[in-house]
């Protein structure tokens, strides 16, 4: 099995998928994955997780030189994502708004995007640690909104990263970001790294990982162009032409 460096994707979808089109992708996903996908309500949320399902296939089957039909990805406990074939290749994945962002690596990594939206901050006190929050209220407006964002992306990360989900409390543990991004978590003394990334205007990008490199670009697709890369891999696996991942 191939090693790969760590490499960020990130997939730009606009328009709703053509059905058509839609149901050929959903196709190539395994039965199993293609029902938690049909349940969804939501046109625009069946497209996200199908792109999604398809990004993390693609990925590995080319970080892995693993045929697409031999991926078996399986869940932890707390229902993260892995390669049941593999300790040694990392993944995940977030989607907000127009983005879908997967994040591969040698090592345990936690990638968040998230959409900026106008809120409001009633309650939301209880996600944070104490001295998170007294840093949040003493800003105002834009600055305000783009600081939670930040903090709220880099917490997500981290969590993932770890693999735990929301069963850790999110007040149990503090990030701070000066000189540099750091978390104090009291009962995970494993050194872990952060990186953030400009991905769009209306978006913040966090990523966490426990080693120190991350990738230096975002590789960045349009929904379209990636459903015709994936279409062209599964073409070239079948033929036996395979193509590593390069971060």
């Amino acid at each position: 099995m191939e090693m790969t460096p760590p490499c960020l994707i990130a997939i730009h979808h606009i328009d709703d998928m053509d059905e058509e089109v839609f149901h050929h992708c959903l196709s190539w996903l395994p039965e199993d994955f293609r029902h938690p996908i049909m349940r969804l309500r939501r046109k625009e949320d069946r497209d996200r997780s199908l792109l999604g399902a398809l990004l993390i296939r693609y990925a590995l089957s080319r970080a892995c030189s693993l045929p697409w039909k031999d991926i078996q990805i399986q869940k932890n406990e707390y229902g993260k994502p892995f390669l049941s074939a593999s300790s040694t290749i990392h993944f995940n994945l977030s989607h907000s708004g127009h983005w879908i962002v997967l994040m591969l690596s040698e090592h345990s990594v936690g990638v968040d995007v998230e959409q900026i939206k106008s809120m409001d901050f009633t309650g939301l006190d209880l996600f944070f640690a104490s001295r998170e929050w007294d840093r949040l209220s003493s800003y105002e407006g834009q600055q305000k909104l783009e600081y939670f964002y930040d903090l709220w992306t880099l917490k997500e990360s981290y969590m993932k990263a770890l693999g735990v989900g929301m069963s850790l409390p999110p007040n149990s543990y503090w990030i701070e970001e000066d000189p540099c991004i750091t978390v104090h978590a009291p009962e995970h003394q494993q050194n872990w790294h952060f990186q953030q990334y400009a991905l769009s205007p209306d978006y913040k990008l966090s990523a966490c990982s426990a080693s120190p490199t991350f990738p230096a670009d975002i590789c960045r697709l349009a929904s379209e162009h990636f459903v015709n890369l994936v279409s062209q891999h599964v073409s070239d696996i079948k033929k036996g032409i395979t193509a590593p991942i390069r971060g």
